[in-house]
């Protein structure tokens, strides 16, 4: 079994946060009813498991609650989009902030770079305008 190499978000505050997150969600109950009631649960590597025995019993006394739990604005579902979406979203969400953080400091490490080597070509143009001077001084 191979391990998967470490994703750049893997283990950074902000994924353990939205990982978190994500579990209270999915875990929380919706008009009185959660996902474990009907034998689901989440397994470490966040993967759905299902005790078909639990699920069929739960459906039999309360299929209607299932429903409660995946559809509608307050369900599971709603409040997991909404979560992604306020790290996916393209002009707010907090992985494109991030993004526009990192170029804009990639940017100014450029500029301060560009800086560098402007001052230190100016510095060798003038120590080689310089050089000629100090020469013709030593010859006789």
């Amino acid at each position: 079994m191979t391990v998967p190499a470490p994703g750049y978000l893997q283990a950074t505050p902000d994924s353990v946060h939205w990982r978190t997150q994500l579990d209270d969600i999915a875990h929380a109950s919706y008009n009185g009813v959660s996902i474990v009631d009907y034998g689901i649960t989440l397994d470490s590597h966040g993967h759905l498991q299902i005790d078909s025995d639990q699920f069929n019993d739960e459906m039999a006394k309360n299929p209607d609650g299932l429903t409660s739990i995946f559809v509608g604005d307050n369900s599971m579902v709603a409040q997991m989009d909404d979560l992604i979406n306020t790290y996916t979203d393209s002009s707010n969400g907090i992985i494109t902030l991030r993004q526009q953080n990192i170029d804009d400091q990639m940017s100014k490490i450029q500029d301060e770079g560009d800086q560098l080597t402007d001052t230190y070509n100016a510095n060798y143009d003038r120590y080689l305008e310089s050089t000629p001077t100090r020469w013709s001084r030593c010859t006789p």
